[in-house]
């Protein structure tokens, strides 16, 4: 078995097409689950939320993880400049499984918390039981149910208070494991095959 490293970076102004490449790549399982941009994406859109990440006030901060020359991962807080700042996360399928998301997710909302955020919302379907375990271990709690008449899903509501210490479920720190996912700087040291 060896060892993979994801990169993570904050979306960056050549990322355009790399973002709209791995979107356009999801599967419709992940799609049924993550669909901010709906069931796909263009090149115009995902230079549109690059240009939200660079504009002031700040709308959105993207962060995405590289295997290489390809995203793997893409998480994003957007609504900065509005009163409920909410989250979105998703780990290519065949990373799955591989504390990837975990990863960028503590990433995710430590920038956050560095940024004076105070709280962070987020939306998952009901069914998406490893999405709600993974966001419950960094301290999100279900506020509320909805049925989303469109798209005919359940989905839970879900706020992570970001002003306090963060969960400690082990006794350690999320990002300051020894085990795998293995975290340093802005790498993750991923067990592959």
């Amino acid at each position: 078995m060896g060892v993979d490293a994801v990169v993570l970076s904050a979306l960056a102004e050549g990322d355009a097409a790399a973002l709209a490449a791995f979107y356009n790549d999801l599967t419709p399982a992940t799609i049924r689950t993550f669909r901010p941009l709906g069931d796909s994406t263009s090149l115009e859109v995902c230079r549109g939320i690059i240009g939200a990440n660079h504009v002031t006030p700040r709308q959105r901060y993207d962060l995405v993880g590289w295997l290489g020359p390809v995203i793997v991962a893409w998480a994003f807080v957007a609504d900065l400049d509005k009163e409920r700042p909410y989250l979105g996360l998703v780990v290519a399928e065949a990373m799955q499984g591989r504390g990837v998301g975990r990863a960028v997710l503590g990433q995710l909302l430590s920038w956050a918390k560095d940024s004076g955020i105070a709280e962070v919302y987020l939306m998952v379907v009901t069914d998406n039981r490893r999405a709600i375990q993974l966001y419950a271990s960094h301290g999100f709690v279900t506020y509320s149910e909805e049925f989303d008449e469109v798209d005919r899903l359940p989905y839970f509501h879900m706020v992570a208070d970001l002003s306090g210490p963060p969960p400690d479920p082990n006794g350690q720190s999320q990002l300051g494991r020894m085990d795998w996912p293995y975290v340093t700087d802005n790498c993750i040291s991923i067990k592959s095959g």
